[in-house]
């Protein structure tokens, strides 16, 4: 079962997808006893920054408390939680980050996440952390870094991008394949690891924000019409170097962390 907004298009299977309003105590949590499945992948909650900072406490209860709610709905229906996370969870200010490694988040957004993971994990469940995502339209407003990008510049805006802000980017299709093969295992009764493990599924290869605006334009054949700028000097609360390691899952699922050309070319297959 998927637990969302609704099912990514990017998803490699059927499968039956479950949406239900977090804010309603209860009604997630009746879902999974009525339909009572192997393996729940729930990716729902407050996944924007700015709405987690315009309202603190809806993105500590949705992100954070909803996930122990599902972890015992879970647990009671003898299933297996994946929780996607985020690599917004660290502060930025390491030179990478290893799966085992404590969250030390420096905003709302990424604190509420790391509340969600120890809830899980303290349920002997799985955490699965995702870089940015270049990941099309992901429906209500939600878009990845790669079609944001593209928006702004159709709509004749400028936006600025830092160089000095690194991520490992991956195709959301690409993550969803390995999301996919750890829920395969769990279901099957092949469990990867001990129960409380996380798992990183990130790219392969470091990028600035800047280089990358540049490479997606490069690859979906459009004018790169942006302006560089430098976190440290307009928005210094901004991680700085999210570089996740993936040995656990490299080892364990089997993946191999793709590089930027790789993720560009599952997005734009088409690209120049």
């Amino acid at each position: 079962v998927l637990a969302g907004r609704r099912r990514p298009a990017f998803w490699p299977v059927a499968t039956p997808f479950v949406a239900a309003d977090l804010e309603r105590t209860g009604q997630l949590a009746g879902r999974v006893a009525e339909l009572r499945p192997a393996v729940v992948l729930h990716a729902a909650g407050v996944s924007r920054g700015a709405e987690a900072e315009a309202d603190p406490a809806r993105a500590r209860r949705l992100n954070g408390e909803a996930v122990a709610d599902l972890a015992a709905a879970a647990a009671a229906a003898g299933a297996a939680l994946i929780l996607v996370s985020t690599d917004l969870v660290f502060a930025g200010d390491r030179e990478r980050y290893f799966e085992e490694d404590r969250p030390d988040a420096v905003g709302v957004y990424g604190a509420s996440k790391a509340a969600g993971e120890a809830a899980a994990l303290a349920a002997g469940q799985y955490v699965v952390r995702l870089p940015l995502l270049l990941a099309g339209d992901a429906g209500r407003g939600r878009r990845g870094a790669d079609t944001a990008l593209l928006a702004d510049l159709a709509a004749g805006r400028r936006p600025r991008l830092f160089t000095d802000e690194i991520r490992c980017p991956v195709a959301a299709e690409l993550a969803a394949a390995g999301l996919y093969r750890l829920a395969s295992r769990l279901a099957a009764g092949d469990r990867p690891a001990a129960p409380g493990r996380v798992f990183h599924l990130a790219g392969g290869e470091p990028v600035d924000r800047h280089r990358l605006g540049r490479e997606i334009c490069r690859a979906a054949g459009v004018a790169p019409a942006f302006a560089a700028a430098r976190a440290a000097e307009v928005a210094p609360e901004r991680p700085r170097r999210l570089v996740l390691d993936c040995a656990w899952a490299e080892r364990e699922l089997g993946w191999k962390p793709p590089d930027l050309r790789q993720s560009l070319a599952r997005r734009f297959p088409a690209g120049r």
